[in-house]
Formats: structure tokens, C-alpha cells, sequence
């Protein structure tokens, strides 16, 4: 569920507009298993002194833009959007991490986005007594870095594995992922990857294989 709230009429009041959507659960839940991919496009964030991108809103062209472009990349790519000092922001449709040394490191709360999800992940890592570090990092961070994923609502925690074609890591989901996941599950009671993983087609000849183990 979403909702859009405009201006309206003039005089009048602000019109607002609630929808409805199903879950794309088909279109990303494979990628709790092998990661996803975010590819920089050339299209910048723009900066806070024009937008301030704690701002909750979808009016944001360059936003279109930068997806368009990363997508022509890979089509399935997350885009990852850079201020105009080449440090990593977000994802346009939620936030980025790393992992360092059993570290989880943000970009700074006042050039993002600060999202629900990135909110109840930062609860969740004090629960799980995990280090959380907010700083600047740039793509060589992240091409360097043990870890990544991206924090959205209809995500919750989703792996990343490979950036601009290249492997993060060994190229697979990493422990620490798969600790808040697991911890995300026990603490809140809801099992997000298995909801996701539950909507795949089945394996072709897996039914088979299972009957002739």
C-alpha cells in the first residue's frame, strides 16, 4: 500500500490518492539466495543544499533517469546513486550498506533517506550487539568491502553481491546478512526470505530428484 499526496486545486485542499499493489515477490526472490546486483550510473544524487533527500518523496526525475540507465547495464540491477563527490548514497528505492570487520557501516543519516526499514535494522543490530558505524565510503569501499545489502520495506534485508559486474566478497550472501535476516525472523517474528523464496517456480526435475532420494 502506498499513497500520493498532492498540492490539489488551488484554494482548495491537498488531493490524496491511496493504492494498492501485490508484492512482486517473483521478480527479486531469487536474489536472497545469490545476491543482488547495484550498478553507479552517471546521473548523481542531488545535493542536499537543492533537495533535502530526507524528503519522502516519489518527485524525483533524475531518480527515473538513473534507473533507466543502470538498467541498460543489467535489467535487474539496484541503482546505486553517488553524490557528486563520488560517496555512495542509496539505492533509489531504499538504503545501502556494507560490512566491514564485523561492522555494518551506513552513509550519513543527513544525505539519505532515512527509511523505516534502515530505522528497524539500526533497533535490530543493538539487539544483536553488532557495531554500526555511519560514515562516507565510495564505490572502491564497496568493491573492497566483506558485505553488502540494501534495506527497503518490501525487501527488509536483501543481499548484495556484485557491483558494476564486480564480485563483493566471495560473490555469495555473507554471514553477517544472513545474521540479521535470521535475527530480523526470531526478533519480529516474521520470516521475510521464506515468504519471497515461497512465491519461486519449482526447480525443473527437483520434484524428481526428491522422489529418487
Amino acid at each position: 500500500m502506498g499513497h500520493y499526496i498532492t498540492k490539489g486545486r488551488e484554494g482548495g485542499s491537498p488531493t490524496v490518492v491511496i493504492f494498492c499493489d501485490p508484492i512482486p515477490f517473483k521478480t527479486y526472490a531469487h536474489q536472497y539466495e545469490t545476491g543482488a546486483h547495484v550498478v553507479t550510473p552517471s546521473i548523481r544524487q542531488v545535493p542536499m543544499q537543492v533537495l533535502d533527500p530526507k524528503l519522502k518523496t516519489v518527485s524525483r526525475m533524475y531518480h527515473l533517469l538513473a534507473e533507466n540507465e543502470a538498467r541498460l547495464v543489467d535489467p535487474e540491477a539496484y541503482t546505486l546513486l553517488l553524490d557528486l563527490d563520488g560517496n555512495v548514497c542509496e539505492v533509489t528505492l531504499g538504503n545501502f550498506w556494507i560490512v566491514e570487520n564485523g561492522t555494518i557501516i551506513s552513509p550519513p543519516g543527513q544525505a539519505i533517506l532515512r527509511g523505516v526499514t534502515r530505522g528497524t535494522l539500526l533497533e535490530l543490530a543493538q539487539v544483536l550487539e553488532i557495531p554500526v558505524k555511519e560514515t562516507n565510503f565510495q564505490v572502491y569501499d564497496v568493491m573492497n568491502a566483506d558485505e553488502a545489502f540494501i534495506s527497503v520495506t518490501s525487501r527488509c534485508i536483501m543481499p548484495v553481491t556484485r557491483i558494476n559486474g564486480s564480485p563483493i566478497g566471495d560473490g555469495k550472501p555473507g554471514p553477517m546478512v544472513a545474521r540479521l535476516q535470521n535475527g530480523w525472523a526470531e526478533h519480529f517474528g516474521f520470516d521475510f526470505v521464506s515468504q519471497a523464496l515461497a512465491h519461486l517456480e519449482p526447480t525443473p526435475g527437483a520434484a524428481e530428484q526428491k522422489v529418487g532420494v
